[in-house]
């Protein structure tokens, strides 16, 4: 059986420096982030914020997407259609549930 080395997230992921995906619409610039240095989704309103944001993303190498102004962004990649049973079968999940797994 040979051994393994755990990888840290970023390590293991497809995208080991990061992403921020932008978006520029009537209300201003918004920018969500995920960098090895912050180890949590970060957002970012305003054009000084999100150039900001958008800067520190630069220097690590993150890769950068900007969205429509139409689409809804869910940084944290939650499809609430596909992984949430309800309403319909609240004996196997409940909201609360499954937005706490």
């Amino acid at each position: 059986m040979s051994s393994s080395t755990r990888l840290a997230p970023f390590q293991s992921t497809a995208l080991p420096n990061g992403w921020l995906v932008f978006q520029q619409g009537s209300n201003g610039t918004r920018a969500w982030s995920l960098l090895p240095e912050d180890a949590r989704v970060m957002h970012a309103e305003g054009e000084a914020a999100t150039e900001h944001l958008r800067a520190r993303a630069a220097a690590a190498g993150a890769w950068e997407k900007e969205i429509p102004a139409t689409w809804v962004s869910l940084p944290t990649g939650l499809d609430l259609q596909v992984h949430l049973r309800h309403p319909g079968q609240p004996h196997k999940e409940t909201l609360e549930g499954g937005l706490a797994s």
